[in-house]
């Protein structure tokens, strides 16, 4: 059987500008570079910017508004609050239906965590981490639970970052 080479899609490209989000750019800003952009393709801009193409004339691409953009609302994140939880081997009480994990701890975090707050657990104990693989199992206001393998023998401190 014969292949046929049906070329490219109109409106199923995606491109990158390095050029300011505008209804107006030069096609020389745009990556991948020899590829001619089609009407209906889409351009990403530095700023998070999605525009759709609306016409492509010598070496100009006209942009439609745009349409969405991938920072979101709230723009880049900035640092987080590092805490630290010190949690005793008493602390950790059995659990069960979460298979592989045996045991759960809860702590208060002092940090406001808002809604949409990133939650990080940082692996700063490589052999307390590969021995329990510690994992953040749920947030709920300011209650953090925590969920291992088995129970420590002795105190942990696991450190969490919270960017609001």
């Amino acid at each position: 059987m014969a292949e046929i080479n049906l070329g490219r899609v109109q409106g199923g490209g995606f491109f990158y500008s390095s050029a300011e989000s505008g209804t107006s750019i030069a096609k020389s800003t745009l990556s991948p570079s020899g590829i001619s952009p089609l009407v209906g393709d889409a351009v990403v801009f530095s700023n998070g910017d999605v525009r759709k193409v609306t016409a492509v004339s010598g070496d100009t691409i006209t942009c439609g508004e745009a349409l969405a953009n991938f920072k979101g609302p709230k723009g880049d994140p900035g640092n987080p609050t590092i805490e630290q939880f010190v949690i005793g081997s008493t602390a950790w009480t059995s659990l069960s239906n979460a298979d592989p994990f045996t045991v759960q701890a809860t702590v208060t975090a002092t940090t406001t965590i808002g809604a949409d707050a990133i939650i990080e657990l940082y692996n700063d104990q490589p052999v307390a981490f590969a021995t329990y693989a510690f994992s953040i199992a749920s947030v709920s206001g300011q209650t953090i639970t925590f969920y291992a393998l088995e129970a420590p023998t002795a105190q942990v401190t696991l450190s969490v970052g919270i960017t609001n």
